[in-house]
Order: structure tokens, then sequence, then C-alpha cells
């Protein structure tokens, strides 16, 4: 760790501590997007990187001003616990070469911390408008750095920690990443946040100037990482947001989907899933290892149906250069079957799940005349559905996780506080 990280750590942290709620949530957002992952403080076999920090700073913070309370638990909340915990659980049960039950334990306290701190945060639509102001301009901050990434070919926030000073560079390409740990990162998170900015063309509440800066700086990253994947996300994001018109036929929508699919497997020569390597954007991409593994997790599901696999190097040509159990797993719901086994991935799959139910709940509970309060749900399902798609063809693995699980919890705020003041007003006139 650097002294300029640990500048900004004590910075950030005091106004973490110190500022009101829907102050507070804009340094936490600061600090766990630009931070790299690199920047680390070990203390003996333990590694506090910088999410790991600013998310026990902000659980302290939620306790000592008892932020905790007035949530109302939802279905996501529920399947999210016992995800931790089967997770949690399977790491205790297989022995794993290549991580030990203090690296399980470090994932897990990400993943329930980061959510469950923006879920207590994360309470008004105040809150919600904050977020997304902060947003676009961290959007705007990083794509600044990875313009003068890409034109300098140095990577600025090395000083702050991480390892990567050097740029990457695939077929004569430079891909920036900023902050991130890969440039597919980079441009994914971008890309699944584009949506949130469109908000403030139908809401008084969020000046419009965000939603140029926003839309503006995502798209230059998203072109600035040159990568297919994060373009594929944006694709996503924009196709799913089209859909508005069709909000309240969406069960049509679905049905018209499956028949597409089952369609198509009577009418391709091979699996569904190679579409996946037909997908080239930018000239580079491997989509044929993204189709295979889905092919070979589908072969070896008697390895890992049960309580996860501890090897995985076996079902692919190609392996990975930290670990020579394992190969390179590029699909987040194999992830999960690969840690937590098939229950591990259904309970995932139904996290994501219940977020589209509580999105339909919402605009069902919201008053026909609130145009900008759906609008805003609308915006946070096409981002729900780009990280869906997106799941598929990368897992990920530094900071850019917080935006999945953030995107999680604003579904949540959203749904629960429109639908308090719906119940609230309904009182009051009675």
């Amino acid at each position: 760790m650097t002294p300029i990280s640990l500048i900004l750590i004590i910075i950030l942290g005091s106004l973490v501590l110190s500022l009101p709620r829907h102050h507070a949530l804009k340094p936490l957002l600061i600090a766990i997007t630009l931070l790299p992952a690199g920047m680390v403080l070990v203390v003996g076999p333990l590694h506090f990187y910088g999410i790991r920090i600013f998310v026990f700073l902000g659980m302290v913070r939620v306790l000592l001003k008892h932020e905790y309370t007035g949530n109302q638990i939802n279905s996501i909340d529920k399947y999210f616990i016992l995800w931790t915990a089967v997770m949690l659980v399977n790491g205790l049960l297989v022995k794993r070469y290549d991580q030990t039950i203090i690296t399980r334990l470090g994932e897990v306290y990400d993943a329930t911390g980061i959510y469950f701190l923006m879920r207590f945060l994360i309470k008004s639509e105040k809150d919600i408008y904050a977020v997304i102001k902060a947003l676009s301009i961290i959007m705007l901050v990083v794509c600044l750095f990875m313009i003068y990434e890409r034109t300098v070919k140095f990577n600025l926030f090395s000083l702050l920690g991480g390892s990567f000073s050097s740029v990457l560079i695939r077929d004569g390409r430079i891909r920036c990443r900023g902050p991130f740990a890969h440039s597919i990162l980079a441009g994914t998170v971008a890309a699944s946040v584009s949506s949130w900015f469109l908000i403030s063309f139908c809401n008084k509440k969020v000046n419009v100037k965000y939603a140029y800066i926003g839309m503006i700086s995502s798209f230059t990253i998203v072109v600035l990482s040159a990568s297919s994947g994060p373009i594929m996300t944006l694709i996503f994001a924009v196709v799913a947001f089209a859909f508005w018109p069709m909000k309240n036929n969406m069960r049509a929508v679905r049905y018209a989907l499956f028949a597409s699919i089952i369609v198509l497997n009577f009418l391709m020569k091979a699996p569904l899933w190679f579409l996946i390597a037909r997908i080239d954007l930018t000239g580079s991409s491997t989509g044929w290892h993204r189709a295979e593994l889905i092919d070979s997790a589908i072969r070896h599901f008697n390895e890992w149906w049960l309580i996860g696999t501890p090897v995985t190097r076996h079902w692919m040509p190609t392996g990975v250069s930290w670990s020579p159990y394992q190969t390179d797993i590029t699909n987040m719901y194999i992830k999960n079957g690969i840690y937590g086994g098939f229950l591990g991935m259904l309970l995932f799959i139904l996290i994501i799940s219940s977020g589209y139910k509580l999105v339909g709940k919402s605009l069902k509970n919201i008053s026909g005349n609130s145009l900008s309060k759906k609008v805003l749900i609308w915006a946070f399902s096409a981002s729900l559905f780009a990280h869906t798609g997106t799941f598929f063809s990368i897992t990920y693995f530094d900071q850019s996780i917080m935006y999945f699980y953030l995107t999680l919890a604003m579904i949540g705020a959203a749904g629960e506080y429109f639908t308090n003041t719906k119940t609230e007003l309904t009182l009051n006139i009675l």
C-alpha cells in the first residue's frame, strides 16, 4: 500500500463515517471503484483489499448510527443469505489446492458486506438519486484516466498500489482498464450502469447534465476497453431498456424467447450456447472458449453438482497462470457451481430471478401517473439484464462485483420505498 493510497483511505474513510447517509454513499462508491484491487494491506494471513477496508468502515457507521433498522426483508435478501451460507459451508467441505478457508471467508465477507451495506444505506428516493449522480461523476473520472492511459500508455492507478502499470495490448490494440483488474471488467461496469443515466430525461430531481456526463463517459469507457464483452453488455442494457413499451406484457416476451430457444436448438447443429463463439465485435474475441466451457461443465456435471470441485484444469485445453488446478472460468454461473455445487448455482440464479420479480411487483405498486418512478425501476431492470447476459461470458473478480450487488440493492430500495409511500398515502386518505 502506497502513501498516496493510505492518505485517500483516511480521507474517504472519515467522510464515510461522518457524512449524512445519502452523502456518505458518494465517498463509499468513489473508494470502492477507484481504489485498485491490487492495493492491499497485509496483516499476517489476512489481506485487506481497499474494498474490504471500506466495507468494514461502512458497517461500523451503520452500527453506530443504527442505520440497519427500517429495512424490509425481501426475497433477494433471503436467497442472498442462503447463497452465501452454501458458499461458506462448501468452502469448509471441499479441500481446494489453490484456496484456503481464509480466502473463502474473505469472498463471503465481500459479498455479504457489500450487498447488505448498500441495502442499509440506500433507503429513500433521495439516496437513489445521490447514487446515480455520484456514478455519473465517477464514470467521468474513470473515463479521463483511461484516456490518459490510452494516450501515454501508462496506468496512473498503479500509483495507488495497483499491479498494472503496463497497459494491456491484444492484436495491436490497447485495452484500457483504469482501476479495474481487466479491461473487460472496466467496460462491463460502465455499460451496466449506462441505463441509469437515462432517467435524468424524465425526472426533474436529477439534472439532465448527469445524463450527458454519465452516458458519454460510459460509452467512451466501453470503446477504450477495446473488448467485445462490454459492447455486448451495452447492447443488452440498451435492448432491455428499449422494451419499455412492452413492460406490461413481459410474460409474452418471456414465452416468445423460450419458444425461440427451442426452435434454435432444433435448427442448429451445435448446442445453442455455441452462438457465443460466433460473436466477435473487436476482432480479438475468445468466444469459442466461453462456449466450450459451458459444454465442458455439462459433460463434467457429475464432478461438481454436489458440493463443487477443486479441479477444473482437465475441462479445457488451456489453464491459468495462477493455478495448475484450474482452467479459466469465464462464466459466473459455472463459477458458482464450481464453488457451491448445483445448489450454489441455483441460489445465485434465484437471486437474479427475485430481482426481476421485485421489478414487476414494484411497477404494479407505483401509481399510474408516476412515470419517472416507473422509468427508474425499469432502468435498474435493464442493468440487471445486462449483468444476466454478461455472466455467460465473464466472471467478476475485482471491485466490479459491487455493481451487481448495487443493482440488486437499488431494485430492493426502490421497490421498498415506492411501496411504502403508496401504503402511507392510502392510510392517510382513509
